[in-house]
């Protein structure tokens, strides 16, 4: 079997997702040569994944996934919010946090990028540029994103929706802006690269209402651009984020997943900051991404696992 030849001086697998023939390979394979392997959900524990193909997923987690889950020598999760949703199958497992790494930019070049972007979008040096950047799909609701930023009295801040078409198009997101939006809520695709990195460098925040992200590297992203948040509840990495004893999170506004109006008040918030406060806010984010979610700490994470010492998702 080309699989057996490739791994066969392998000391350790690595297993990514579920409900594939590849997990329970994995586990056999790691018996049959005495070796260790760790697997990895990527979130297919999680209940509402559970609920599509429900009786499939059932069948297979009991004939094959308790066991694959149980002789892994880690199950790895992104968050602690993602771990504890999949409790009820890892009972008996070696659960363990290890948060996924991001990129961790220079801001050198944010003035640049901030001008070059305003003005080929149209937007004034004076003005906020809050962004949406994700899949136009209807779970992470762009267009209750758009809806919500279009039930605000926010004056000062445009909305820069950026991503690619999902079971929603970009057409779709335009004809949901309300035509006095028309110039205030810029629709502009996919970017990449550079160009995205310009984008990224040229906001002032990062707005996501998706119903769920088991970890969202999209929020991850906007933290290490030193971005304030206004994210939903949906997102797990969000509550490994330090409280304001509100309810709220440190860097920015922790929202309901249900309907806008949250989302509004947070909108008209955000909006009412001075430039200098919207950055102080996001230095929050910033400063806890370069100490949590690093290369570097996820390096020294998985060697404390490979080492066999459990490694939680702190320092």
């Amino acid at each position: 079997m080309a699989a057996d030849s490739t791994v066969a001086e392998a000391q350790l697998l690595v297993t990514h997702s579920m409900f594939r023939a590849h997990a329970d390979w994995a586990r056999r394979w790691a018996a049959t040569h005495r070796r260790l392997y760790w697997a990895v959900p990527h979130g297919c524990l999680d209940p509402w994944g559970l609920s599509q193909s429900q009786a499939a997923k059932r069948l297979w987690l009991e004939a094959v996934g308790r066991r694959y889950l149980d002789d892994a020598e880690w199950v790895i999760f992104a968050t602690r919010r993602e771990m504890e949703k999949a409790e009820p199958w890892t009972r008996s497992a070696r659960a363990v946090v290890v948060p996924w790494p991001v990129r961790f930019p220079s801001l050198e070049h944010r003035q640049d990028a901030r001008t070059a972007v305003r003005r080929e979008l149209g937007i004034s040096e004076a003005a906020k540029v809050l962004l949406f950047v994700g899949r136009l799909h209807s779970m992470k609701r762009p267009l209750e994103t758009v809806a919500a930023f279009a039930s605000t009295s926010a004056a000062n801040t445009h909305l820069v929706v950026v991503g690619m078409d999902g079971d929603l198009s970009r057409s779709d997101v335009e004809a949901s802006v309300p035509r006095r939006l028309a110039d205030r809520v810029h629709v502009i695709g996919p970017q990449v690269g550079h160009r995205l990195e310009a984008i990224w460098l040229a906001g002032d925040g990062f707005i996501s209402l998706s119903q769920r992200e088991n970890f969202s590297y999209s929020m991850a992203e906007a933290m290490s651009y030193g971005l304030p948040l206004i994210v939903s509840r949906g997102h797990d990495l969000a509550h490994e984020l330090q409280g304001t004893g509100n309810g709220g999170i440190s860097c920015g506004w922790l929202v309901e997943n249900a309907g806008v109006d949250s989302a509004v008040e947070a909108i008209v918030a955000f909006d009412s900051m001075s430039e200098q406060e919207t950055a102080a806010l996001g230095a929050v984010g910033r400063e806890w991404a370069g100490r949590k979610l690093s290369p570097a700490a996820f390096r020294r994470r998985l060697n404390s696992l490979a080492d066999g010492g459990r490694q939680s998702d702190g320092d």
